[in-house]
């Protein structure tokens, strides 16, 4: 993965969160994690993971819900 595309993933993963939009961002980590990349430096694998838990970490805050919540 190149480092333009690293940031491609964080413009837009930065874009989705902030606007809520849990459907493009799920579309989003789906096309950056179905294949294997390739890292030229491991800075850049390190970059990669923390915009993909940054991802997930909002995909799923929505499914967290208390015992007593009305939504069970």
């Amino acid at each position: 993965m190149t480092k333009t595309e690293l940031n491609e993933f964080n413009i837009l993963a930065d874009q989705y969160i902030l606007s809520g939009d849990h459907v493009s961002l799920d579309a989003l980590v789906k096309r950056f994690t179905e294949r294997d990349f390739n890292f030229s430096h491991l800075i850049h694998e390190a970059y990669y993971l923390y915009i993909l838990g940054n991802c997930y970490s909002e995909l799923y805050k929505t499914r967290k819900t208390e015992w007593y919540s009305e939504d069970l």
